[in-house]
């Protein structure tokens, strides 16, 4: 019988001592299933942001580290210089009796830069307005001076202002509050997936959050699509013939709002999206000083608003940890469009008094579009992408009843025919994004 207990001890031994380990992982895992760039670039970003403590003690030495967690009578500190994630060293952990702390330095960690640059913008953006008010409308340059001058003073005080609020001296009447600073509640095991450790550390949470708002912002351009239909429309009208028209192929779109339901799924919607690539102006006139009967003029003005709701899918996405720097997104939806033509066109009646008459056609209406939509984002960093994408946008012919138009002479008209004008055309985007 004694013979068979002692195979059965050198087998449990180890496990018992393997299970007593301090801060080991479930599934030994080196990059927790992600690929080496991938995992390099959680790395950086931890070492980045994640806050870290300076130990004073006692006898006023000091020990730098990653606070792992704490407990009623000691803090367990990581040491090493890579990350808490990797090759872990369990020499590297170290356990300090609270007893022994005269303080603790704490830095909460985060974006260096943000107080900088919030305070940049927004005190930028104050002088800006200030200087353009206080101008009255008759010059620019106070809004340039004072809003460089707000730049640089709020991106100083901003930057001071944070770096003041990182660090915090935690006294040992305060030592109840590094519970909820440390990476975990309590002394457990590594999980062997990160996905899992960011369940169990609000930590980890504060440095990878999962980000669903996107805002987007950019320029889009395409074809002229109606520029010819138009002109061949009034040309072959009884009108004289147009002597200007102008047209735009570049639009700007704003306020691009998104939720990201997860990695690969994504909702949307441009609202009120101003197409000023879309506003054609077809004027002509023919002054004579005699007789002024022949004096004529008419504009053809078109406008259009939009607002899109889209679904956007991510065949290469990226992940909370943003590891990867590149995306492919395809998509689909629905267009509400709302075209505005405003047609002018002013005579004289009386070829004797020389008073002109306006008269003015406005129509109103709402055209329902489909559109298919696909874009490459470039993430230079964490939250933050470039794009680049295309769109083709299928829309309802816009009907446009025909006008009579009078003339001095009662017995001559003008007239435009009936007509469609359909907006469907390919454009192409550019812009960026940002996560919050």
């Amino acid at each position: 019988m004694k013979k068979l207990q002692i195979p059965v001890l050198l087998i449990i031994i180890p496990f018992l001592l393997g299970s007593s380990s301090l801060f080991a992982q479930e599934v030994y895992s080196p990059t927790f299933g992600f690929d080496s760039t991938e995992w390099e670039s959680i790395n950086a970003r931890w070492e980045k942001l994640r806050p870290g403590i300076i130990v004073v003690l006692n006898n006023k030495d000091t020990i730098s580290g990653q606070l792992i967690y704490s407990q009623e009578t000691q803090i367990v500190l990581y040491t090493g210089q890579g990350s808490i994630f990797n090759n872990l060293n369990e020499e590297e952990l170290q356990e300090i009796p609270l007893k022994n702390i005269d303080h603790i330095i704490y830095d909460k960690g985060g974006p260096k830069y943000t107080g900088l640059i919030s305070g940049a913008l927004s005190m930028g953006a104050a002088g800006t307005v200030g200087g353009l008010v206080l101008a009255g409308g008759w010059s620019y340059i106070p809004g340039v001076i004072l809003g460089g001058i707000g730049t640089g003073g709020g991106a100083w005080a901003g930057n001071k202002m944070q770096k003041a609020s990182r660090k915090k001296t935690i006294l040992p009447g305060e030592f109840y509050s590094l519970k909820s600073k440390a990476l975990l509640a309590e002394k457990i095991r590594l999980p062997g997936a990160l996905d899992l450790l960011v369940t169990k550390s609000p930590l980890v949470r504060k440095v990878f959050p999962d980000k669903h708002l996107r805002i987007s912002f950019g320029l889009n351009a395409g074809p002229n699509t109606i520029k010819k239909e138009l002109i061949s429309i009034f040309e072959s009208s009884s009108l004289p013939e147009m002597t200007e028209y102008r047209s735009g192929s570049f639009a700007f779109d704003f306020f691009d709002l998104s939720w990201r339901l997860n990695d690969k799924f994504i909702l949307g919607a441009q609202i009120h999206l101003n197409m000023d690539s879309y506003t054609y102006l077809f004027y002509s006139e023919y002054f004579y000083n005699n007789p002024p009967a022949n004096d004529i003029y008419y504009s053809y003005d078109i406008q259009l608003y939009e607002s899109r709701i889209y679904c956007e899918y991510a065949i290469k996405p990226v992940n909370r940890y943003f590891s990867k720097k590149h995306e492919l997104l395809v998509g689909g939806g629905i267009i509400f469009s709302n075209p505005i033509v405003d047609f002018s066109y002013s005579y004289v009646p009386n070829e004797f008094s020389g008073n002109n008459e306006y008269i003015k056609k406005y129509t109103d209406k709402t055209v329902i579009g489909a559109q298919a939509r696909a874009a490459f984002h470039y993430y230079p960093f964490p939250g933050f992408s470039l794009f680049g994408g295309a769109e083709i946008n299928v829309y309802q012919n816009l009907a446009i009843e025909s006008y009579t138009l009078p003339t001095s002479d009662p017995g001559i008209y003008h007239t435009i025919p009936e007509h469609k004008l359909n907006f469907s055309a390919l454009r192409l985007k550019v812009g960026a994004s940002m996560y919050f």
